[in-house]
């Protein structure tokens, strides 16, 4: 176990040199209101977690079902319908918003990569513990693997205990590794 951390601490926001530009964001980013609080690059702030390398199906249904905080209660992030009016984001469009977040350059270090594709949960610095209360640091490599290839859970809603799936097109192979020697993982 590890130690469970509350917004916002328990979410990055890039800062510096680590926001790195990219395509320019959909127009249905800034029109759904995201970027107030996930920053204009997906960056984060102190409403909202980055948001860059989210696998897929996750962001979708985080998107379409809103989220929760870590103990339950109703968090700012609310549902997105899909279709068009008021509050609603087409499925087009909400494709096009989670192409654009997949599309930055990648950390190249085992840090980097950790606080772009971990850090959200297993704490934005250290992976003791953030939203949800688990401790990586020194699991095994095949544990490690095991969590990231296959992920964790089936209630994504419970963001103590999901763990989203990272394929080898958004995670590749040697990426891992790299998170894993930053782990300490054997």
């Amino acid at each position: 176990m590890g130690t469970q951390l509350q917004s916002p601490a328990y979410h990055v926001q890039l800062k510096g040199a680590d926001i790195t530009a990219g395509m320019p964001a959909p127009a249905a980013y800034k029109s759904s209101g995201c970027n107030a609080c996930h920053g204009e690059n997906g960056e984060g702030n102190l409403v909202g977690p980055e948001i860059r390398f989210t696998p897929k199906d996750y962001a979708v249904a985080v998107v379409r079902g809103g989220r929760k905080t870590p103990n339950n209660m109703p968090s700012a992030m609310v549902a997105f319908p899909s279709g068009a009016g008021t509050g609603m984001l087409s499925d087009a469009d909400l494709d096009a918003i989670n192409t654009w977040q997949n599309s930055f350059a990648k950390p190249t270090t085992g840090e980097g990569l950790y606080k772009a594709m971990c850090g959200n949960c297993h704490g934005p610095m250290t992976p003791t513990g953030g939203s949800a209360p688990i401790a990586i640091q020194g699991k095994s490599k095949a544990d490690v693997a095991k969590y990231v290839r296959m992920g964790n859970g089936t209630d994504l809603t419970m963001r103590a205990t999901y763990m989203p799936k990272f394929d080898t097109t958004l995670l590749t192979d040697a990426e891992l590794a790299l998170i894993e020697t930053y782990l300490g993982s054997m």
